[in-house]
Order: structure tokens, then C-alpha cells, then sequence
């Protein structure tokens, strides 16, 4: 026998001749060999959970297109499946179908008697190997069949003890003498699972017809694109209920019937006889490629996040905060560049399959838009997954046209779903426009089993006012929760019921990945060891980085502490930017370099912009200040701190005029008080001035109007300063 794709070929010429055959199957085999040369090698460089069924989707959509043009008669078809038929089931299908739609003819038979035949719209071939002979439509370019050889053929079936519902692995009859827009296909249960077109075989099906023996969610399940099931016979009681629940979750109409006959009634009334586009992949195809697309651009934001926090600016430049930070950004920065160079090459080999596909839609003359919808294909489905990968695609890799494409599709989404609020929520949030509460109220209460659309709830949580316990259990409900902010969700909903193993397990995969808000978590509520916090560093945590910088700096360990205060200050950490800047200050004396003045200022700025309102370190600002001569900043920081210390130093300043008129009384007020507050070098510059007063009165004879501002004295600043 010949091999099953060399008859497919051989049909397809058959079946029709008006379309270039050899083009549009060359097209087709470019497509797959893109599929298993280029995009297959390209998704096997990526780190997604799912990639391996993302990559039999995308070659199952290879299969179901090229099924149809090797029977280019069931595009524009209801096809009718048939599973599992036993020997009285397939003979009341050949009644009804085959015997009763054909005309008999009475012609002369090879020996020269007359005997009536039909001619039967199918080709057969047989493989003996595997006992199974397989039925396949040629539409009405057929091959006769006397009625003799094909009873010979039942005959055979039963010589050879083969269940004639395996007689047929696919057979489609549409004729004029038919409903022209019906295909019937039969399916027996022993369907070579290994089979090429296995998959794309089920795929077809719009209406499934089974026994209720035979009808189990199980089976259902194999069959993604039906809208309706027809039952006949009595389904076993237990079964009926669950297979309610899953036909009312994925919108499928069952009807029950008692026999076979009556289905075959229900197939000849004219709202099966309606033409459908069942020749559309284009929508679905990006949608399958878009989940690659949409995981990258989920890594980068994510790594983009930590990556953003660490600021330049709020180092001192030396070369030892130069080098730790540039290591820590260097971590990220290759991870996002290696995920860019992955985006791009996976992007445009998408761009070359969908464009492949287009082109072979065009050549049967489909082209895919609000007019031309696979109604075969659940495609609000598709279309609301779509829509969620190519907002969150394009959120971390703009195309010029992209608002333009979201709105587009947008449209699309609304004209088939009629769900506007939905379509204006994601539309919204992809402009970052302000969102509208009666929309938010819509998306929230909508119930759709898609993942994608549970994630866009998790992004929206805040807008939609969703409780911890809410994203929780959209979590629970999630196929795989992979991304960052679902393990750092799963890890505090565990920390709460005290399981600290499972919570530290979600907690650190998200920090692994470049959270690092599960990183402060693990800190904050869990007890960790020193290389515990150490690593946690390593990774980028500013809290841990602070607090093991501390340690060390406590130990005196020079070398080491520097690195981690340095990742903890780049990131902001308040405590860690002043410990840096006091670090520096301390080293400081006014015999060695302005340098480490600079450094001590730099860090202690830094922190009085961010809102520090440390009063000590006021003061030691206004003392580097004073060092450096500028007395005018340093009198503004003496005077916001209220120290003790603070009052003493702007004793002296308006004592000895630095940066200001001399003002002895607003000196003695403030050597005042800071004596009062305890500062013993005030007592003295005190009892010194108060001790020139009263050596001036005994030399000169005053009125007590007379005021002390006309004398003049002196002091060594740096002699009688406390520091």
C-alpha cells in the first residue's frame, strides 16, 4: 500500500482542481520546516515551564491546516463527527447516508447481467498491517465503488474479525445530493494515537455525535472545538452530571436523543446547513506564538524592576562604589540583554509563520478580519488571551504600531465577545489611562478560564480592590503560578499559616528571579542565618545588604562591609546611606584629605533629601560645612538641629562673626543655652565671657543701656571647639 501522505497527496489533486495544489502545498511545507528549523530551535533557548506545549500546539496548527488542504472539501463545512460507531451504528450511517442519498443505477455488470450500484463518494484504502481501513472524502470528483465491492468489503471486516466502527478513520461526504455545507467524519475509539493527523482528526469537529456509553469527560476532552454533542441511547447516570459541569464550563450545547435515527433527523434541519469559516488561523496561530512573546516580556519587566533601583547617583563616585554597583547592575543588564536577543529573533520568525499563513488563507481566498472569524474556534477565547499577551509584549517591547494594533484588536474582541468593558479595562491599562469604575466592577465580577485574564486580575489588584484572600485564590487557580508576584503572594499567604518552609520556598523562587520585595520579606519574617543574609545580599536585597554591611562594619572587617552598604545605599536604603556617610566622617579630621568631607557630605545629603531628620547628623553637616569655610550652610544646619553641640558652634559663630555680623548677646544666649543642655566646653567660653564683663566694669564706668556689641573679642576656635 502507499503511504498515508502520498494518497493524501494524490487526493488532493482529486478533490479539487481548481486550486494550485503544488504552490500551496510548497508554502505549506515552508511553514513547517520554519516550525522545525527555525522557531522549535528558538523556543528551546527559553526558560518557559510550558514551552513544550506551547510548541505541540504550534506544530498541531501545522497538522490542522494541512488538513485541510489535503481535503480542501471541508473548509466552509459543519463537520459532523461520529466516535466510536460499532457494526449496527456504522450500518445505519451507511442506510442514511450512503444508501439513501445515492441514486441506484441499473447497469450492465461485467458478465453481461445488470446489477444496481452506487457511486460512493469515498476512496479507500486499506493497510493490512494494521488491520484498519481508512475512508477518505474526494468530494464529487469520486471513485466508483459497485455496491458488491463495497458489501465485499463489510464482509471482509468481519472475515478478518476488524470492528467495522475501525473500518473509517476519516470519512466526509458532502454532496449535491447532501446538505452541501455538512461533512461527515467517522472516529473509531482504536484512532492510531501516533498518527500524524491524529490531533488535527478531533481538532475538526464542530458537532459530536456518541453513544451514552461511550460519552465520558474524558473522551470530550480530546475534542477542544465542539459546540455541540449529540447523545443517543441512555449515558450512564454517574457520568451525567460531570459531564454537564464541564460542557456549562466550556459553553457546549449536549442534546439527548434516543437513537441514532433521530440525530440523523436533526442534522437534515436547515440550521445545520449554514456556512462556517472554519479556514481562519491567523488569530489563532499569533495567539499560541504569543504566549513566548509575553513570558519574555513577564522576565524583563521583572528583571527590569531591581534593575531600575539601583541609582548611581546616590554613591559616592570612588572606585569601590563604582565597582560593587556596576557588578550588581551587571547581573541584570545580562540576563534583560540575553532576553532582548531572544525576543528578537523569536519575534521575527513569528512574523514570517503568521505572514505564511496569510498567504495560504489568501490562496483559498479567506482573508482573516471581523468578517471573516473562525467560527469553528471558540475565538472570543483566543482573542481575549491575545489581547492580554500582545499588552503585556508590548508594555516591555514598543512597536511603532502598536496602540494602533491594541485597538484594533480591541475592536475585533468587543464585536465578537460584545464584552466592551472588558476590552476598554485592558485597552486602559495598556495606555496607562485612567481606568472607569463601572468597567473595573465588570472585569472584576466576569469569570473567564483563562490564565491570562486571572493574571490581568492579579496586575489589577489594587484598581479592582481585590483582598489577599481573593489573589490567593486566583493563584489556586492558576495552571502553574511561575511568575514573581504569584510566589511572593503564595509565600506571606503561607507565612500567615505559620508554614514558613513552603513560604521561604515561594518567597526565594522570587527572588531568584529578581524580586526582590520577596527578598525583604524573607528578612523581615523569617529567621535567617549570617550566610543566609549574606546570600540574600548577594542577591541584591538592600535590607539584607544593610544589615550584614553592619555586622561587619561592627567587626571591623574592612573590604567586606563596604560592598554590601554600597548595594543596600544604591537601592536607597535610608540606614545604610547614613551609616556610609558617618563611616566617612568619623575617618575624617581636619589634618587629612577634603575627600572624605566630600564623601560624608554626599551620603548625608543624599539622606536629608529622602526625608532623614537625624539631628546629630545636622550637626556633623554644619561641621563639615565650617570646615569647608561655607558658614553660611553650616549656621543654617546648627540652627535646625537643636543640639546641645549645635548651640555651642553657633556660639562661636555669632561670637566671632564667621560668615555673619559679630553678635555677642545672640552668642551668649546660645552658650547659654547649651550649658543648660549640659555641653562643657560652653561652660567654659561662658564663664569666659562672663568673666571679660565683669573686668570691663570695674575699668570703665557704664550706663546699663550701654550695649556689649561695641567690644571686641577673640578666641581660638579650634582650641576651645568640643570636636
Amino acid at each position: 500500500m502507499k503511504k498515508v501522505d502520498s494518497i493524501f497527496t494524490s487526493l488532493s489533486h482529486i478533490m479539487d482542481e481548481t486550486v494550485n495544489i503544488n504552490s500551496i502545498m510548497e508554502r505549506l511545507n515552508e511553514f513547517l520546516i520554519v516550525v522545525d528549523e527555525k522557531l522549535i530551535p528558538s523556543i528551546e533557548k527559553i526558560q518557559y515551564i510550558k514551552k513544550y506545549d506551547v510548541i505541540s500546539r504550534i506544530r498541531n496548527v501545522g497538522r490542522d491546516i494541512s488538513l485541510y488542504l489535503y481535503f480542501p472539501e471541508i473548509i466552509s463545512k459543519n463537520i459532523i463527527g461520529f466516535y466510536n460507531l460499532n457494526n449496527e451504528s456504522f450500518k445505519l450511517l451507511y442506510d442514511n447516508v450512503l444508501r439513501s442519498k445515492f441514486n441506484m443505477k441499473e447497469e450492465p455488470d461485467f458478465k453481461g447481467g445488470r446489477c444496481f450500484f452506487k457511486k460512493i463518494p469515498a476512496f479507500l484504502h486499506g493497510n493490512a498491517d494494521y488491520q484498519v481501513i481508512k475512508a477518505l472524502n474526494i468530494a464529487e470528483k469520486s471513485v466508483e465503488l459497485l455496491e458488491p465491492e463495497y458489501l465485499e468489503l463489510l464482509e471482509y471486516s468481519d472475515l478478518k474479525n476488524i470492528d467495522l466502527s475501525a473500518l473509517l478513520s476519516g470519512i466526509s461526504i458532502p454532496s449535491n445530493n447532501m446538505n452541501s455545507n455538512q461533512v461527515y467524519v467517522t472516529i473509531p475509539e482504536c484512532l492510531d494515537r501516533f498518527s500524524k493527523y491524529y490531533t488535527a482528526i478531533f481538532n475538526t469537529v464542530d458537532i459530536m455525535v456518541i453513544d451514552g456509553k461511550e460519552c465520558t469527560v474524558e473522551v470530550l476532552e480530546q475534542f477542544c472545538n465542539i459546540t455541540k454533542i449529540f447523545v443517543y441511547g441512555i449515558p450512564v447516570e454517574k457520568k451525567k452530571l460531570r459531564i454537564s459541569r464541564y460542557c456549562e464550563k466550556h459553553n457546549v450545547t449536549i442534546k439527548y436523543f434516543t437513537s441514532l435515527s433521530e440525530i440523523f433527523s436533526e442534522l437534515n434541519k436547515d440550521n445545520y446547513s449554514i456556512k462556517v469559516n472554519n479556514f481562519c488561523h491567523v488569530l489563532y496561530l499569533e495567539n499560541i506564538l504569543y504566549e513566548i512573546l509575553w513570558y519574555l516580556s513577564v522576565r524583563r519587566t521583572e528583571l527590569e524592576a531591581p534593575l531600575a533601583e539601583i541609582n548611581d547617583n546616590l554613591l559616592y563616585k570612588d572606585d569601590e562604589s563604582y565597582k560593587v554597583v556596576k557588578a550588581l547592575q551587571k547581573v541584570y543588564s545580562t540576563k534583560i540583554n540575553l532576553i532582548t536577543e531572544l525576543y528578537s529573533d523569536y519575534k521575527s520568525i513569528c512574523e514570517e509563520l503568521v505572514e505564511q499563513v496569510a498567504l495560504l488563507q489568501e490562496a483559498f481566498g479567506v482573508k482573516e478580519d471581523i468578517q471573516c472569524m473562525n467560527q469553528h474556534i471558540k475565538m472570543d477565547e483566543v482573542m481575549i488571551d491575545l489581547l492580554l499577551k500582545m499588552s503585556e509584549t508590548y508594555k516591555s517591547f514598543p512597536e511603532t504600531d502598536s496602540k494602533a494594533k491594541m485597538r484594533q484588536y480591541c475592536d475585533l474582541y468587543k464585536q465578537i465577545s460584545g464584552m466592551y468593558e472588558v476590552s476598554q479595562v485592558i485597552l486602559n491599562d495598556f495606555l496607562g489611562n485612567k481606568q472607569v469604575t463601572n468597567d473595573l466592577v465588570e472585569f472584576k465580577i466576569l469569570k473567564i478560564e483563562s490564565d491570562f485574564f486571572k493574571r490581568k486580575k492579579l496586575d489589577l489588584r489594587k484598581e479592582l480592590s481585590l483582598k489577599k484572600n481573593e489573589c490567593v485564590e486566583i493563584i489556586f487557580n492558576l495552571n502553574s503560578p511561575f511568575r514573581n508576584v504569584e510566589k511572593r503572594i503564595l509565600g506571606e499567604y503561607y507565612l500567615g499559616r505559620s508554614k514558613k518552609q513552603m513560604a521561604k520556598k515561594y518567597l526565594m523562587e522570587a527572588l531568584e528571579n529578581g524580586d526582590n520585595k520577596a527578598g525583604e520579606i524573607i528578612v523581615n519574617s523569617l529567621t535567617v542565618s549570617e550566610a543566609e543574609l549574606e546570600q540574600l545580599a548577594d542577591y541584591g536585597v538592600k535590607i539584607a545588604a544593610y544589615k550584614i554591611g553592619k555586622k561587619l562594619y561592627e567587626k571591623h572587617e574592612t573590604g567586606r562591609y563596604e560592598k554590601y552598604l554600597h548595594i543596600a545605599a544604591s537601592q536607597g536604603h535610608m540606614d545604610a546611606i547614613v551609616l556610609l556617610g558617618d563611616i566617612s566622617y568619623n575617618q575624617f579630621d581636619e589634618r587629612n584629605s577634603n575627600k572624605l568631607a566630600q564623601e560624608a557630605l554626599h551620603y548625608y545629603l543624599i539622606a536629608e533629601k529622602n526625608g532623614s531628620k537625624d539631628s546629630n547628623m545636622n550637626d556633623k553637616m554644619g561641621y563639615l560645612y565650617f570646615y569647608q569655610k561655607d558658614y553660611k550652610k553650616a549656621k543654617e544646619y546648627f540652627e535646625s538641629s537643636h543640639t546641645a553641640e549645635s548651640d555651642y558652634v553657633l556660639g562661636l559663630i555669632y561670637e566671632h562673626g564667621y560668615g555673619c555680623a559679630q553678635d555677642k548677646n545672640k552668642a551668649l544666649n546660645y552658650y547659654k543655652k547649651a550649658v543648660e543642655n549640659g555641653h562643657t566646653a560652653a561652660k567654659v567660653e561662658l564663664d569666659r565671657i562672663n568673666s571679660e564683663i565683669e573686668a570691663k566694669k570695674e575699668k570703665e564706668v557704664v550706663t546699663e543701656k550701654k550695649s556689649y556689641s561695641a567690644s571686641s573679642y577673640t578666641s581660638n576656635y579650634s582650641s576651645s571647639s568640643g570636636w
